[in-house]
């Protein structure tokens, strides 16, 4: 089983929009325009190709038999837009 990961560039967003959300959406992730909705906004993104990688590692502590995960990333720019 592969599994991909998607990093956002929400650009200057303030932080406590995203933990204070009590809900989040994404919309059209695997089109030319995916949406992450957020409650009062709504981010409009483009899909980008990273310039070098980025990596994550996972390496399973406290669980019988993993073994180290490693997974690529994409990168996803969302800028916001008024509903």
């Amino acid at each position: 089983e592969q599994t991909s990961y998607v990093t956002f560039d929400l650009g200057n967003i303030d932080q406590n929009l995203l933990l204070n959300a009590s809900s989040c959406k994404l919309i059209g992730l695997d089109t030319p325009t995916p949406y992450l909705q957020l409650p009062g906004i709504t981010m409009r993104g483009t899909h980008d190709t990273l310039i070098g990688s980025e990596l994550v590692f996972a390496d399973g502590r406290g669980e019988p038999n993993s073994a180290l995960h490693l997974s690529s990333l994409s990168e996803l720019i969302l800028v916001s837009s008024r509903p």
